[in-house]
C-alpha cells in the first residue's frame, strides 16, 4: 500500500476478467478520506456509545501498465491528482461526473463496443442535457422528460425506443455501482416509471412454401445452389433458442 501522512493511501492489484488476470491490465484504488456514515434517512448513523459510524470509500481505474512498478507511479501520480481536486465531493459531483467514474472503473468489463457506445451517448445526449445536475438531486422526473425529450426529438431526428433504453441502462448502471459502493443512498433511475424498453428488431421471415417456391423457380440459375444454402442454413422455427433441433 502507498501511503505518506496526510495523504491519500491507495494500491495497485491485477485487473481481472472472468476471474483471470490480464496481462498489462491494473486496478488503481484510492482510499478517500473517511466520512460519517448516514443512514436512508439523511441522519448520521451512530455506534452503540453514541459516537458517529464512519465510513471508508474507495475509488478505483483500471489502466494499462508494464508491471506492477509502472502501475504504482501512475496510482502516485492519481493520488496527486485527488488531492489537488480535494478528492471526490459527493455533494458536488454531477451526474456526467458520476458517468465518467463509473466509465472508469468498469472499464475492464466491458466490450470495446459497449464502452464507446456510452461514451457517446454521455457527450452527445447527456452531458447537453443534464450535463449540470447534481447526481445526488436527479429525480425520476428529470430523467422521464429526458427520455422523452430523447424519443420526441424537439427538433432534432427522434430516437427509437430501443437507443434510449441504452440510455436508461447505462445510467442504471452507473448508479448501482455508486449505491454498491456506499456513496449514494438512491438509485433515481430504478424508480422511473414505464422506462423505455430494449425491444428486439422484427425482420419479416419467408414461411416453408415461399422458399421452397423460390428454389424451385431458381433451377438451372447460378443462384440456385446459393439460394438452398441461405434458406436451410440457421434456425428455423422448429428450432428452440439454442439451435437445436426438436424431434
Amino acid at each position: 500500500m502507498l501511503t505518506s501522512l496526510n495523504r491519500l493511501s491507495g494500491f495497485v492489484h491485477p485487473a481481472k476478467r472472468q476471474g483471470k488476470p490480464v496481462r498489462g491490465l491494473w486496478e488503481l484504488w484510492v482510499c478517500l478520506p473517511p466520512e460519517p456514515a448516514q443512514g436512508k434517512d439523511g441522519l448520521p448513523l451512530l455506534d452503540k456509545r453514541g459516537r458517529p459510524k464512519m465510513r471508508y470509500p474507495k475509488t478505483m481505474k483500471c489502466v494499462d501498465a508494464p508491471g506492477k512498478k509502472a502501475a504504482e507511479r501512475l496510482l502516485e501520480a492519481w493520488i496527486r491528482e485527488l488531492e489537488q481536486h480535494e478528492a471526490v465531493d459527493l455533494e458536488k459531483l454531477t451526474l456526467v461526473g458520476l458517468l465518467d467514474r463509473w466509465l472508469e472503473v468498469a472499464w475492464g468489463e466491458m466490450r470495446v463496443a459497449t464502452r464507446n457506445s456510452y461514451k457517446s451517448i454521455r457527450r452527445l445526449h447527456v452531458d447537453p442535457a443534464l450535463g449540470g445536475v447534481l447526481a445526488a438531486g436527479l429525480t425520476r422526473t428529470q430523467l422521464s422528460a429526458y427520455y422523452s425529450a430523447k424519443m420526441r426529438g424537439n427538433g432534432k431526428p427522434p430516437l427509437a425506443e430501443t437507443t434510449v433504453a441504452h440510455h436508461h441502462s447505462m445510467i442504471k448502471a452507473a448508479f448501482n455501482w455508486t449505491i454498491d459502493e456506499e456513496q449514494l443512498a438512491a438509485n433515481p433511475a430504478q424508480r422511473v416509471k414505464n422506462p423505455p424498453a430494449l425491444r428486439p428488431r422484427v425482420r419479416p421471415v419467408w414461411s416453408m412454401e415461399e422458399i421452397a417456391h423460390v428454389v424451385v423457380r431458381a433451377r438451372g440459375l447460378q443462384v440456385h445452389a446459393a439460394g438452398v444454402l441461405a434458406a436451410l442454413s440457421g434456425p428455423r422455427a422448429w428450432e428452440d433458442e439454442d439451435k437445436t433441433v426438436i424431434e
